[in-house]
């Protein structure tokens, strides 16, 4: 999934971490409204942690430049043996 996020036009290569402190590597796009999508991956194994969105400019009501506008952090992965179970 990062490499083939990192050839959509337009993306860039950010290095980050994500909202659970660990060390990242980001494939980002900046939309025509101003919001920067961020996917996020882990700096070696490239295993997707999460994402989040960020507003780069101040053309996006009602949100200030710098502000942090949405994310998520995928913290664990589980199979289980049917809908709605917890591992």
């Amino acid at each position: 999934m990062f490499e083939a996020a990192a050839t959509i036009p337009g993306t860039e290569v950010v290095r980050q971490a994500d909202l659970a402190g660990r060390a990242g590597v980001a494939v980002s796009r900046t939309d025509d409204d101003g919001i920067r999508h961020d996917l996020i991956f882990d700096a070696g194994s490239h295993r997707f942690l999460g994402e989040r969105q960020v507003a780069v400019t101040d053309r996006t009501p009602p949100y200030p430049k710098g502000a942090l506008i949405g994310w998520t952090a995928q913290l664990e992965v589980a199979i289980v043996d049917k809908a709605g179970q917890l591992p």
